[in-house]
């Protein structure tokens, strides 16, 4: 990561410092929010989010787990999903400004491409399943909320819960900046990887060498777990989904 750091100009480090920090303070303000929203669902809505039931008990012992369930389970479980998802943002953003296309010596941009492939295979290597586990929590989260959303849609003077509505547009809002963050990431590496053609003139006998390169293609991805890759094709499949559950659920509710 450090030949990419090198790489910022001195605007777009601090650019991305100030992002970081600040993606760290919304992580916890918003994690903070959801546990006492889905506390205030609860006083309105009297639908509760903890799955315990106490028999014959008042209204403020269930008031009182439901704030410890908020706090002490749903904060941990939200707050590790954005946490994941404020360090993934921001670290394709580093890439993608990185890479910024700029005229570089040959051997400067041999090393930076040999530390970028590395870079990306330690990606795969230890993040690619904390990847998957965000998407597969985000896209659950998404069609649940769209879920009860259509179903208040079917039904005739249904009150819809306002945390439907807040977690339908986060989940939305989260998928779409994961996912266009990591294709634009792969974009510039793939870009960074084509530029080294250019050398091939300069110096002929390292052709074999920038053959080789062809092949690197595959290794500039990244993937949730080899499962799929993210890249923008990833959100038409979505949309894809949400047309076909759709289109299930309102034939046969």
């Amino acid at each position: 990561m450090k030949p990419l750091k090198k790489e910022l100009d001195p605007f777009d480090r601090q650019r991305l410092a100030k992002i970081a920090k600040i993606s760290s303070i919304c992580v916890i303000l918003l994690s903070c929010l959801y546990a006492s929203l889905w506390i205030i669902n609860f006083g309105i809505f009297k639908r509760a989010h903890c799955p315990f039931e106490v028999p014959n008990a008042d209204i403020k012992n269930i008031l009182s787990l439901n704030v410890a369930y908020e706090f002490g389970s749903a904060y941990v479980d939200n707050y590790t999903i954005f946490s994941f998802a404020a360090f993934y943002i921001p670290h394709c953003s580093v890439i993608n400004n990185g890479l910024y296309m700029r005229k570089r010596h040959r051997d400067h941009a041999l090393k930076l491409y040999k530390s970028l492939l590395k870079h990306f295979e330690g990606i795969e290597e230890t993040l690619s399943p904390f990847i998957l586990f965000l998407l597969v929590r985000i896209f659950s989260g998404f069609f649940m909320s769209f879920y009860v959303l259509l179903y208040a849609v079917r039904v005739q003077n249904a009150i819809i819960p306002f945390m439907s509505f807040i977690e339908f547009f986060v989940n939305a809002t989260l998928m779409m900046i994961a996912v266009l963050s990591a294709d634009h990431a792969q974009r510039k590496a793939n870009q960074c990887r084509l530029s080294l053609y250019e050398y091939r003139q300069v110096n002929s006998l390292m052709e074999g060498k920038y053959d080789r390169f062809i092949e690197d293609s595959k290794y500039l991805k990244l993937t949730a777990w080899g499962v799929f890759t993210i890249q923008e094709p990833l959100l038409l499949g979505v949309v894809a989904w949400i047309f076909t559950y759709t289109t299930v659920l309102l034939q046969f509710s």
